[in-house]
């Protein structure tokens, strides 16, 4: 299992070295402020970045809120089963 995942590493990072070479132009982002001339395969590289650090929080927020929903509904749960066992608990009469 560890050489399939040195083997996996070394296929991703051939892979990011000839991407590299296949887009070393350059191009231009204007950040209004500034401008920046970088390698094209760089920008496509923070373009992704970022967009996975997007991603992962909007993730966790939603992991989060989750979390939270299952924790409410886990001690509703509680106070429900506890009221189960009262009820069971109490005798019944006969009023007839």
């Amino acid at each position: 299992m560890k050489i399939l995942t040195i083997i996996l590493y070394l296929v991703l990072v051939l892979f990011g070295i000839s991407f590299a070479i296949l887009n070393a132009s350059t191009a231009s982002l204007n950040l209004y402020v500034t401008t920046l001339n970088l390698p094209l395969s760089l920008l496509v590289m923070l373009s992704v970045g970022v967009g996975i650090i997007v991603g992962v929080l909007l993730l966790l927020a939603k992991y989060w809120r989750l979390k939270r929903a299952h924790k409410h509904l886990k001690s509703q749960l509680k106070l429900k089963e506890e009221e189960i066992i009262n009820l069971r608990s109490i005798p019944l009469s006969d009023n007839h």
